[in-house]
């Protein structure tokens, strides 16, 4: 509601198309959002399979940071031949982990939910080998240089350790709750 009010009221200050441009980034968390609620009714009614779903963006983000330091060995600076990607609006993102996104944080945002899964499955006793995966993502969300990507990863494993604390009767940690 506050977002709404706020795009409405940037009418006073800015042209049509600015407020129209503004209102697509209401429109896609909207979106975002209804996403939520759409995941939660499949579950409920037994559609969603958590464990096919986890696996899937853990192998996504597993993916997406092999292409990533694919991408950063052979194609670090976007203003460079032979692609010249500034020329189409990019930002440069000199040194910057990207993959096939091109866009660190937004890459940075899929290693992150795949760390955090990767976590929550060697914390339920998933093999150790797992830990690869770790070491993969965690080099991969540094190479980003995106500090929302480093946020994102220490909010999205404090998350999941909260939430099996009780489960796994954690007791030693010094965490609230």
């Amino acid at each position: 509601l506050v977002a709404i009010v706020s795009l409405l009221a940037s009418l006073a200050f800015l042209d049509l198309q600015n407020v129209a441009q503004g209102s697509l980034y209401l429109i896609r968390y909207i979106i975002y959002s209804s996403l939520l609620i759409v995941g939660y009714n499949l579950n409920k009614q037994g559609l969603l399979n958590f464990s096919k779903l986890s696996s899937l963006f853990i192998w996504l983000g597993i993916t997406l940071a092999i292409l990533g330091l694919l991408q950063l060995w052979l194609y670090p600076v976007f203003e460079d031949p032979p692609f010249y990607l500034t020329d189409f609006g990019f930002d440069p993102h000199r040194g910057r982990l990207t993959s096939t996104l091109l866009d660190p944080n937004f890459l940075g945002a899929f290693l992150a939910l795949g760390l955090g899964l990767v976590i929550y499955k060697l914390i339920t006793g998933a093999p150790k080998r797992w830990w690869l995966a770790v070491i993969l993502l965690v080099t991969s969300i540094l190479l980003t240089l995106s500090r929302s990507a480093y946020l994102l990863s220490v909010i999205s494993i404090g998350l999941i350790i909260i939430s099996l604390r009780h489960h796994l009767k954690i007791k030693n940690l010094a965490l609230p709750g």
